[in-house]
């Protein structure tokens, strides 16, 4: 008789259980434990009916608190080791500026990847572990997709502490199977190089026939950079951003010598003899890095040995086309003749390159945040900005702490915010709760309630600890389980119109709900959501603003063990921390008590302190900033 010794197959991918699933069948035994490391992975599992574990059993909240913290000081850090101090700048470009928000997410999802994997070893003491390798050695970078070696090297490091074998065995990669098509691949690096020649084209024409005006070029919403800049004649507007509804809305606009497209970021690829010499350096220099086993410390463990792979490809490959890039940028903006740059964030990498690039060929900068700022994470490049346009004091006081604090200055504005300009001059067509349950079906006589999601991507699970503080799964059942108890009440979840994991969330409400609950991406806007309901849950989010604005009664979401260091967030509307305060939260309004009704009164301070002034003329103030930027002395129409 065969003695099977207890076993744990930890699986990360809906590829591995795809690929893997004649080797999970093998394997299969009493005493093997199956672990999904995410809900992709759980419903691929449950799809081919393989009973399994999800990680988050093994777990409590507690082992995730501080990891932002965590996360930041590690990217702070981790490059002042005198191994890498030469390695993360080059011919002046701070390479690690461009990068610490990417490098945060990194270290973040790996300290999760720790703590997780420790709790299910420490329970299910297993003497074997095995993972499936489908990581693909030829995806390059450092960006969120890279990184599935990490789980992997975890596994094998955790398992290594813990004393328990671990046995890797490798499946194919998802790309080998989806087919590489070097065909489809030359295409799309031909119609890149298309369109980039089309943008330079079309900039040389407008500079002949428009020399007179003035250049800017934004990273940021098409409908709020119009409204600041649209009717002024003497601006052309230069897009960083190229979709085809973008285009249907500007067409006649690029005729005109009115507006124009920046050639997309992703064909700055090319390798230039700056990317070619810095790669040399690397290579110099990555045989005494080995060498030496630097310490990047994480509790007992030593991150190094776990992220040598995404290091690797940071030093070789996403750090030259930087450099390519950058160098590009420069040379572009110079040929271009910006004038001036506005973005709606500083935190994604291409958006610090350009200020970084911006900085060195002395053009000023702008900074209109897309979003109201409740936290500051990631905000490590304030001293290549000319100015930030404030939405309220709440911003200014946190960006001006934060500027004391790395001892920069930038000029910070208070203006208000141009979204909110809509709400002044919209027009309210027809009764927005009727149309509202029309469209999905909704019984007229029940309390809507809407649960509003936050931005989500696959793999920066930092989205889940830092603004959530709790699984997706349990959030979810946290709020519809709250609502089903009212049976007055019916529940709309609107998921991020940017939402990458949209499916997953839908199946995750599905399997929670006792009854069907409709949910919505981009069917409807914000404004007609929030004006045809009659209570609003969501975390520190702008949508809090939005309803307060509406006069909704607000419930915010902040689960136990999450802290901000801007209290401000704590006042936003009724705020919960646990299940049973979310219940009580959803009594008080249906009941209109005196809490709500003090909680409402408090909106408009609260507002103000975030908002300024919401009187249709945000976008006027920051017109006037903007020109005074361009030309003090010059007369705008």
């Amino acid at each position: 008789m065969t003695t099977h010794l207890p076993t744990v197959l930890f699986l990360y991918s809906s590829n591995q259980v795809r690929q893997g699933s004649t080797q999970i069948k093998n394997l299969l035994s009493n005493n093997l434990t199956i672990i999904a490391m995410n809900p992709e992975t759980h419903y691929a599992l449950n799809d081919i009916h393989l009973p399994h574990n999800t990680i988050d059993q093994y777990y409590f909240q507690d082992i995730f608190s501080n990891i932002d913290v965590e996360a930041t000081n590690l990217a702070k850090t981790w490059y002042n080791d005198s191994n890498f101090y030469d390695l993360v700048s080059y011919d002046g470009i701070s390479l690690v500026e461009i990068t610490e928000f990417d490098f945060m997410n990194l270290f973040a999802f790996t300290i999760e990847c720790i703590n997780s994997i420790e709790a299910a070893i420490l329970k299910e003491k297993p003497q074997k572990i095995i993972v499936f390798d489908d990581w693909d050695k030829n995806i390059v970078g450092i960006a969120p997709k890279r990184w599935e070696s990490v789980p992997i090297n975890v596994i094998i490091a955790v398992g290594g502490k813990l004393n328990v074998v671990v046995e890797r065995i490798r499946v194919p990669p998802l790309s080998t199977k989806g087919g590489y098509s070097l065909l489809g691949n030359l295409k799309k690096k031909g119609l890149s190089k298309t369109f980039m020649w089309c943008c330079n084209f079309i900039s040389r024409i407008q500079q002949k026939a428009w020399p007179h005006k003035k250049n800017i070029l934004y990273s940021h919403k098409y409908s709020v950079i119009n409204r600041i800049l649209g009717g002024i004649s003497d601006i052309r507007l230069i897009s960083f951003d190229f979709t085809p509804d973008l285009v249907q809305k500007t067409i006649v606009d690029v005729f005109s010598g009115r507006f124009s497209y920046w050639p997309p970021y992703n064909a700055f690829s090319q390798k230039t003899p700056e990317s070619r010499q810095y790669i040399e350096k690397v290579t110099l220099k990555w045989k005494m890095l080995l060498q030496s086993h630097p310490a990047i410390k994480y509790k007992q463990y030593n991150l190094w040995d776990i992220l040598k792979d995404v290091f690797t490809f940071a030093f070789f490959d996403y750090f030259p086309l930087l450099i390519s890039r950058y160098n590009f940028t420069k040379k572009r903006l110079i040929i271009a003749n910006i004038n001036l740059i506005i973005v709606s964030g500083i935190q994604v990498d291409y958006q610090r390159l350009l200020l970084l690039a911006a900085n060195d060929t002395h053009i000023p900068t702008i900074l209109i945040h897309h979003g109201v700022v409740f936290e500051t994470l990631g905000f490590l490049s304030l001293s290549h900005l000319t100015e930030v346009e404030a939405w309220g004091q709440n911003e200014q006081d946190l960006l001006m702490r934060l500027s004391n604090e790395n001892d920069r200055r930038v000029s910070i504005q208070i203006t208000g915010s141009p979204v909110f300009d809509e709400y002044v001059h919209s027009e309210t067509k027809g009764d927005p709760r009727q149309r509202l349950c029309q469209k999905l079906n909704l019984d007229p006589a029940k309390k809507i309630v809407v649960l509003a999601l936050h931005h989500c991507e696959r793999w920066i699970t930092i989205a889940n600890m830092m603004l959530v503080g709790m699984e997706w799964y349990s959030f979810f059942e946290m709020v519809i389980r709250s609502v089903e108890k009212h049976t007055n009440c019916q529940l709309i979840i609107k998921l991020h119109p940017s939402d990458e994991e949209s499916n997953i969330h839908k199946r995750m409400i599905s399997e929670i709900s006792r009854t069907p609950i409709p949910v919505i991406q981009n069917e409807e806007s914000i404004y007609n959501i929030i004006q045809g309901c009659d209570i609003w849950i969501s975390y520190p989010s702008t949508t809090i603003l939005d309803a307060m604005v509406m006069k909704k009664p607000v419930i915010t979401i902040i689960p136990e063990g999450k802290e901000f260091k801007n209290s401000s967030v704590l006042k936003a509307g009724i705020v919960v921390r646990k299940k049973e305060d979310l219940e009580g939260a959803l009594n008080q309004i249906l009941e209109n008590s005196e809490l709500v009704q003090q909680s409402i009164a408090r909106y408009p301070e609260y507002i103000h302190h975030h908002v300024y002034r919401i009187d249709g003329k945000s976008s006027t103030r920051i017109r006037d900033r903007i020109l005074q930027i361009l030309d003090n002395n010059r007369r705008w129409p």
